[in-house]
């Protein structure tokens, strides 16, 4: 059962499947009933995967009940591969379009971002935020969804959510422009460097140095 159930979540994270979620949460509901030793428990180890699956199917009223159900569980469990959400964020918008790729993310980005964190750690849930955004602003080519995704960004999701933000519209101004170096000359060098290292541009050639010729 354990495996079938990974099984089933790990490839719903490519092949929309709400059903999958399902059984992954069918499976933790059996596991959670059964004594625990005063560890982490195995089934967070898929919560990428999970967070994944629910993204590609929008499937969010089953990933709000295990969640909801095991919360007590969770506290400290983000350690995941926050880059996998946003990427699977541009898979959808990729495969149906902008409105579903807009949705997936305004479904997913609360519910990973208000995980609760456990006491004492040094990162916590909001700081997957810059992975989850770097990864579907390097897979989606999409500059009207880049802008949407960053309306979403604001304070009140996370506190570096305005950063990222900037970052999102940054790169759809690159995107649409007839010469995107002559953009990036224009930018924040470090904004620029984001964006040209996103998109594997150039970097801009240095001017050579004039030699100082002696007088006299």
């Amino acid at each position: 059962m354990q495996y079938a159930a990974f099984a089933a979540i790990e490839s719903a994270a490519h092949v929309s499947s709400p059903e999958a979620i399902q059984a992954f949460a069918s499976w933790v509901d059996r596991h959670e009933k059964t004594p625990q030793k005063d560890q982490r428990p195995v089934w967070t180890l898929w919560l990428g995967e999970l967070f994944e699956a629910a993204t590609r199917a929008r499937a969010w009223e089953g990933l709000d009940a295990l969640l909801a159900a095991h919360a007590d569980r969770l506290a400290g469990s983000h350690f995941f591969d926050d880059g996998a959400i946003g990427a699977a964020v541009a898979r959808v918008a990729a495969a149906e379009g902008r409105a579903a790729g807009f949705a997936a993310a305004r479904g997913i980005l609360p519910r990973v971002l208000r995980l609760p964190a456990a006491p004492g750690a040094d990162s916590a849930p909001d700081s997957a935020l810059s992975g989850i955004i770097a990864a579907f602003a390097r897979d989606c080519q999409d500059p009207g969804l880049l802008r949407d995704v960053a309306g979403l960004l604001t304070p009140e999701l996370a506190a570096e959510a305005p950063q990222q933000a900037t970052l999102l519209r940054t790169l759809a101004q690159v995107d649409e422009a007839r010469n995107p170096q002559a953009v990036l000359a224009r930018m924040d060098p470090d904004i620029a460097l984001w964006v040209r290292r996103l998109r594997d541009l150039p970097e801009p050639a240095e001017a050579p140095r004039r030699r100082r010729t002696r007088s006299g």
